[in-house]
C-alpha cells in the first residue's frame, strides 16, 4: 500500500514540513546519536581535559556527544559544564588492580545501559587498559588508546604500569597519539608505523591571541607596572622540561 503523507519520515534534518515528493529509490540513512565515552583520570583544568573540552565545545553534539568515565572520585572542575551540555560522568571502582574485576562488571553495566557508546577512547595511557580491556568484552567495535607522553615515571605504580603497556594495542583497534614519539613509546616502532595515528591538540588560538588591553589589566592587577616578565603555566612535572624552558 502506499504511505500516507503522514508516514513519511525525514532523516538527518532539523525537521520541518513531511515532504509529499515519491521517495528515492535507495534506502535512507537513519542518523541516531552516537556517543563517545572517554576515559580519563577526572575532568580538572589539565592538559588532556582542556584538549577534549575544546572538542566537545565545538562538535555538533545533536549527532555526537562525549561521555566521561573518571578514575577519581573526586569532582572536576568542568563537570557541570559537561552536564549542561548533555554529556554524562561514570565514576569508575578506580584503576587499583584489587578493583580490577569490579572494574570490569562496571563497564558492562554502563556499556549495556547505553547503547548509543560506540566508541570507547582511553586517555589513562598504559591504565587505559582498563577501559579499552572492558570495552573489548562489551562489545564495543571501535576502540581508541591515545598515548600523551614519552614515558612511564618510575613509582609504586610502575610495574603494573608496564604490564598494561604491554596489553594496550591488543585491547584497542586504533592507536593514536600527540606525537610519533609517543606513539612508538606506549605501542611499539611496528605497531606505530602500521597503523599509528598523530591527533593534533585543539588549541583556541582565539583566547591565546595577544591583547594589549588584557596585559595592561594584568599587570596593574599584580602590580608589574613595566617590569620584565617571565611566566610558565603548567605542573611542575618532568614533562614540561622546566630546564630547558630556563
Amino acid at each position: 500500500a502506499a504511505k500516507k503523507p503522514s508516514d513519511i519520515k525525514l532523516y538527518g534534518g532539523a525537521g520541518g514540513a513531511l515532504s509529499r515528493k515519491r521517495p528515492p529509490a535507495f534506502p535512507r540513512m537513519v542518523i541516531t546519536m552516537l556517543r563517545v565515552l572517554h576515559s580519563v583520570s577526572n575532568m580538572d583544568r589539565a592538559g588532556i581535559e582542556t584538549m577534549l573540552m575544546n572538542y566537545y565545545r565545538r562538535i555538533d553534539r545533536d549527532v555526537l556527544q562525549f561521555d566521561f568515565l573518571v578514575n577519581k572520585p573526586k569532582p572536576g572542575d568542568y563537570d557541570e559544564e559537561i552536564r549542561s551540555m548533555g554529556g554524562h560522568i561514570y565514576v569508575s571502582p578506580g584503576l587499583n588492580p584489587i578493583h580490577y574485576p569490579d572494574y570490569q562488571r562496571y563497564m558492562q553495566q554502563i556499556l549495556s545501559a547505553d547503547r548509543d557508546i560506540a566508541i570507547v577512547h582511553a586517555h589513562n595511557e598504559a591504565m587505559g587498559y582498563y577501559a579499552l580491556r572492558g570495552a573489548e568484552r562489551a562489545g564495543i567495535k571501535t576502540r581508541i588508546a591515545h598515548a600523551h607522553n614519552t614515558r612511564i615515571i618510575r613509582d609504586y605504580k610502575w610495574p603494573l604500569k608496564m604490564v598494561c603497556k604491554q596489553l594496550l594495542p591488543r585491547a584497542a583497534t586504533d592507536l593514536w597519539s600527540c606525537g610519533r614519539d609517543a606513539g612508538i613509546y606506549f605501542f611499539g616502532r611496528q605497531r606505530w608505523n602500521a597503523c599509528g595515528m598523530v591527533m593534533r591538540n585543539a588549541v583556541d588560538t582565539a583566547r591565546l591571541r595577544f591583547d594589549p588591553e588584557v596585559r595592561a589589566a594584568v599587570r596593574a592587577e599584580h602590580g608589574l607596572s613595566d617590569r620584565t616578565v617571565i611566566g610558565h603555566v603548567g605542573r611542575f612535572n618532568l614533562q614540561k622540561t622546566h630546564p630547558r624552558l630556563l
